[in-house]
């Protein structure tokens, strides 16, 4: 009886031992196919990531051309500037010397 109690407690043993076994296996199982889910979520954020940055590069860059150009521009604008400037004078030195000979052609005239 004592042997027939050490058997049905042996198998007892054996089938919670099994039972336990087949739990651990299945939440290995699951554990598993989280961190292949895991992976993939790291793998797509890492790709988000570096296509973030290399698109904040682009910009940083289209931005430090912009500024290039701008400052071309504004040169450009006060070149433009300083040649209405020099136009302006010109135009009035013109008009004077315009003014002084329609003056010299008036007087002429009157002498002949």
């Amino acid at each position: 009886m004592l042997e027939t109690n050490k058997v049905e407690a042996s198998e007892a043993l054996f089938t919670i031992l099994q039972q336990r076994q087949e739990v651990l296996y299945s939440d290995n199982t699951k554990l598993h196919a989280e961190l292949a889910e895991l992976k993939t979520l790291h793998e797509g954020l890492e790709r988000e990531s570096k296509e973030a940055r290399e698109s904040e590069d682009l910009t940083r860059k289209r931005c430090e051309f912009l500024e290039e150009e701008n400052e071309k521009v504004k040169a450009q604008a006060k070149q433009e500037a300083a040649k209405m400037k020099a136009l302006e004078r010109d135009s009035a030195e013109l008009e004077t010397l315009k003014a002084s000979l329609l003056a010299l052609v008036s007087r002429y005239q009157k002498e002949v």
